[in-house]
């Protein structure tokens, strides 16, 4: 196996990994939600119901906070395997795009199995919302690489901007323009523009990993 194959490998497993700790954490949520709401009719659907929402938000907010930490730890990993900056560049947006597409079929299904599609543009808004905070974790985390003190500071950091992103994409009002044919921004559009941003960022990461070393 050549070493990009190799990184690359490795880096799909990792999404894999993410995906598998969001849903173990929702599975304990719901067990959680389960007893709370015992006493009530819909104890199963609402416990249900809020875990796969918080599954939705979970991967929308473990992307940047994954990404924020990487340079420090798998980007090391990588590089002592053998492997090149630039499969640490590729490999690095295969994961972050696979681990949103990959929770995105998952929260998909669920909901349409469990007769609530009108959940899944949300979850959609969410997940590729999470994109452009992912890139911005990216360089954070190279910035911070030096000092890890602060880490700590960056990471809640990310996690309140993405949770107001959530927040603020959750809520449809806030998508309304009145000088939009439909009143409203597409569903298209807003992941064109926020796979846009996304890209634009990866101009400075590319030039960030390009100087990537092993510690």
């Amino acid at each position: 196996m050549s070493l990009a194959a190799r990184s690359l490998t490795y880096y799909l497993k990792t999404s894999v990994q993410y995906i598998g700790y969001s849903i173990a954490i929702s599975a304990l949520i719901f067990v959680e939600f389960l007893f709370i709401h015992s006493g009530e009719v819909d104890a199963f659907g609402i416990s249900f119901r809020m875990a796969v929402s918080i599954l939705a938000l979970f991967i929308a907010m473990l992307n940047p906070m994954y990404a924020l930490y990487s340079p420090n730890w798998y980007d090391g990993n990588v590089l002592s395997m053998g492997g090149r900056r630039k499969d640490i560049f590729w490999g690095s947006i295969v994961k972050e795009i696979l681990f949103i597409l990959m929770g995105l079929i998952i929260v998909s299904v669920i909901y349409s199995i469990y007769g609530t599609p009108e959940m899944i543009p949300i979850a959609v808004y969410l997940m590729f919302g999470s994109l452009p905070f992912t890139g911005l974790a990216r360089i954070i985390g190279h910035k911070i690489r030096k000092n890890g003190r602060i880490a700590v500071i960056a990471i809640a950091i990310v996690a309140g901007l993405s949770a107001a992103a959530a927040s603020m994409i959750s809520n449809s009002r806030l998508y309304e323009f009145d000088f939009l044919p439909e009143g409203g921004v597409s569903m298209l559009l807003y992941i064109l523009i926020a796979l846009g941003i996304y890209a634009v960022l990866q101009i400075f990461i590319y030039r960030l990993c390009s100087k990537a070393m092993v510690r």
